[in-house]
């Protein structure tokens, strides 16, 4: 999960964001990276429980990135 982030997350994209097994060491990883590099995204949720995962766990700076979610 941390290779695909790596290789794939660029700056200013929209990462959709699944709720498989290893969705928890993506959004970690999509948050180190936010934070490390500074990068902008947007990030789609692919399910309500990916979007709680998410806030449950404050892993994003509000200003850094942004949640769309339907």
């Amino acid at each position: 999960a941390y290779a695909a982030v790596d290789e794939y997350v660029k700056n200013k994209m929209v990462v959709g964001v699944g709720s498989g097994s290893t969705v928890m060491y993506v959004v970690e990883r999509l948050a180190e990276r936010v934070k490390q590099e500074k990068l902008e995204i947007l990030c789609i949720p692919s399910s309500f429980q990916a979007n709680q995962l998410i806030l449950k766990g404050s892993f994003f700076s509000k200003k850094k990135i942004k949640w769309l979610f339907f």
